[in-house]
């Protein structure tokens, strides 16, 4: 996982709460790193996985929603640090078709990424599949992001989620527009 995750996410900690709970969780987390992390690094998953346990114990914020969060919050980053991807972009379903271009450029830059494969279907209209295949148990995460990048376009989107049968740490997103779903 890069850096600039890890960054993203302490600073969004020291930006959300007291920095007694940075200084607390960040110690109890044991990571390697200590906490100190290089944006052009790469680092372990699990130290990740880690902290927003850590900062869900000293919270009480559930793990799934401490996730969330932080997914809406890395959306927010990335279109501000990429508008080329996003401006352009007139709906959520149009964007999620785009991933796996965003993930071409993002692999082109950091050759060491080691991004989920991102699969895409509109099966009819004001739907669409997005099936999320990676070893890392980031849907909560993935699930933010795809709520942020609707708040984006200014649309309201159901999303449901479902495990992919026969295919460990793969999850199925059903994304359904509101717009149609009153049609």
């Amino acid at each position: 996982m890069r850096g600039i995750v890890f960054a993203e996410f302490l600073e969004i900690l020291e930006e959300t709460f007291p920095i007694e709970v940075a200084d607390a969780i960040v110690p109890r987390a044991g990571l390697p790193s200590g906490g100190v992390c290089a944006t052009e690094r790469t680092y372990d998953h699990h130290d990740f996985v880690t902290l927003a346990k850590e900062l869900s114990s000293v919270t009480g914020i559930p793990t799934a929603e401490v996730l969330r969060t932080f997914g809406r919050h890395l959306f927010a980053r990335f279109a501000a640090a990429h508008p080329p991807f996003f401006k352009r972009v007139r709906s959520t379903f149009e964007l999620l078709r785009r991933i796996d271009e965003i993930h071409s450029d993002v692999s082109g830059l950091y050759r060491d990424a080691d991004l989920p494969r991102i699969d895409v279907t509109c099966p009819q209209p004001g739907q669409a599949e997005m099936i999320c295949r990676s070893p890392r148990p980031f849907a909560d995460l993935a699930e933010g992001l795809i709520i942020a990048c609707a708040d984006h376009c200014g649309e309201e989107i159901v999303v449901e989620r479902s495990d992919v049968a026969g295919d460990q740490g793969s999850v199925c997103f059903t994304l359904t527009s509101r717009a149609w779903a009153t049609v």
